[in-house]
């Protein structure tokens, strides 16, 4: 399937720095230059960083034992 406006950008979970599923954005243009091979988004932030005040930081303690659990569950199936 093609990638088109509207569609939903979310977080994958391949990375121990953010979780799976939490929404970016929306496409609202795709660009394809046919002399190149990739695909060019432009993206509607889900968040206005203009309007945040405050955020919280949050240091995952554990993300090696996190990694490492995932592995070993991913080597089990």
């Amino acid at each position: 399937r093609c990638i088109q406006p509207g569609d939903s950008i979310v977080t994958t979970g391949f990375s121990t720095f953010f979780p799976e599923g939490v929404l970016v954005g929306r496409v609202a243009e795709v660009i394809n230059d046919p002399g190149h091979d990739f695909i060019e988004l432009i993206v509607d932030l889900a968040i206005d960083f203009e309007r945040l005040d405050y955020v919280d930081v949050v240091e995952n303690l554990m993300r090696q034992e996190q990694k490492d659990l995932e592995t070993l569950m991913s080597e089990e199936e």
